[in-house]
This record gives structure tokens, sequence and C-alpha cells, in this order.
């Protein structure tokens, strides 16, 4: 108790074991720590003859976390119908700069590589996001997923940038009905923004075969990274359907 009569509290170890095995218990699929920067390292760990930074709570969440059961939770809208027929496309989010608040919205890329045999230039590519992701602490506008800046190839994890100068238009299909302001007040709705990526078409050019400038080569064998801003940390998103020449594809199921 502070001298204003506020009460201040702290985990240690026996009150942090007790919230993880909660989570555990309940089928969650994990926990949040705020902050990460609160972890310690202990005088034994350190060497240094004091506490410090350090990860003990967060190696003691992975420990007990990794040898839980499995949750049985699956990502996605139970409403999506996937399409009868799929593709070999890997999907990963990269670009990430842990530089603090300087990369606040976070500028990043959702990675996507051809592993099949059809054409995937041109196509509309769609997703789904949780409304836990908000659009923009202003706006719900879905161009505001644009980054700031330009994301450099061969940093973090990027290596085929398109954005909306070179090869790509986003837009949004639904938006959800929470999600659209930062701090969700009241709860989250159900249901996802379905974002939309709809990749530049062209012929290639006479002189010399290539593509025109500003078309994403999405072909057989390519990898693009589109660039998104978000403001909160997302996960992989779901229920992805890609639509070129009049066909609808959707993604291995185990993928």
């Amino acid at each position: 108790m502070n001298r204003r009569g506020v009460f201040l509290s702290t985990d240690n170890m026996d009150t942090f074991q007790a919230k993880v095995q909660y989570a555990i218990d309940q089928g969650a699929g994990g926990i949040m720590l705020w902050e990460l920067a609160g972890d310690y390292s202990t005088p034994e760990q350190n060497g240094l003859g004091h506490h410090y930074f350090g990860s003990t709570f967060t190696d003691t969440a992975y420990n007990m976390l990794k040898d839980a059961s499995p949750y049985g939770i699956k990502a996605g809208d139970e409403s999506f119908v996937p399409a009868a027929e799929t593709l070999d496309v890997d999907v990963d989010l990269v670009g990430f700069m842990p530089v603090g608040e300087a990369n606040y919205p976070l500028q990043i890329a959702v990675k996507l590589t051809n592993n099949s045999d059809v054409d995937l230039t041109g196509a509309k590519i769609s997703f789904n996001v949780s409304p836990a992701v908000p659009l923009n602490s202003e706006s719900s506008d879905p161009l505001t997923m644009r980054p700031y800046e330009p994301l450099v190839n061969g940093e973090n994890g990027v290596t085929n940038i398109v954005d909306q100068y070179s090869g790509v238009v986003i837009s949004a299909s639904h938006i959800a009905e929470s999600g659209t302001a930062m701090g969700n007040v009241g709860g989250l709705s159900d249901d996802f923004h379905r974002y939309v990526l709809t990749l530049k078409d062209g012929e290639p050019n006479d002189w010399d075969g290539e593509l025109p400038y500003g078309v994403a080569d999405f072909a057989s064998g390519e990898t693009i990274d589109v660039g998104i801003r978000v403001y909160m940390p997302m996960p992989v998103p779901t229920d992805f359907t890609f639509e070129v020449d009049g066909k609808t594809y959707g993604i291995t199921a185990d993928k």
C-alpha cells in the first residue's frame, strides 16, 4: 500500500505459474505478458550480483505451455466455405522491424509463395483478419493499411516487395462490426475484416518479354511480399481465396 492508499502488486513465481496453469486448464492457446521489459534474471543467472533484465517468466511460460495438450482451436471464420479446389501456397508474416516506437504503426508484409502449377499473376487474393487488429486508429478505410515507408528487399525476411507502387491494390470486401478503432471498447464482434489484395495484371512487353512496371509476377514458383501497415501485432491471416481466370481456389488444408 503506498502513501496515497493505492495497492500495488506484482507477480512472483508462484502466482505466475498459477496463472499459466489456469490458461492451460481452460484450454487457452497461450498467455500475454505486460510487459516483457519487466521480465528479469536472478543474480545466479546473470552473474551481476543483482537482479537484471532477463527471461525468467517467459522461459517458465514456454516450458509449461510446450508440454500442454493441444488446445484444439482452429483459427478462422466457422461460417467460411472453403473453395472446392486448393493450391499449395505458403503464407508467412515478415518485415517487422524491432525498433520500438519508431516502428509504430507496424510496417510488415504478407509473404506468399506459389508452390502450385497455377499462374496467380493478376489474382484477387482475399483473407480474414481478426478485429483485434484495428484497421486504423482514426479511419476504417482499408487503404490505410499501406505502409508509410516502403519495405526493403533483403531485410527482415522481405525478398520481393509488392506494394501500392508496384503491383497491388488493397481494399476490403467486409469490415467487422468492431475493430475499426483502437481500444475495442465493449469487446470484439465474432466476424472478421476481409482484406482483398488485387494484383495488377498485364501482358509481357513486346520488346523484351518482361512484365510491364507495376505488375506483380505471381507465377508458379514465385514469392511476393505484400507490404501492409497494422496497428496491433497480427497473427497469420486465415481463410484465403485466390480468384484468377474465372476460378476460385483455396489453400491446401495442411498449410
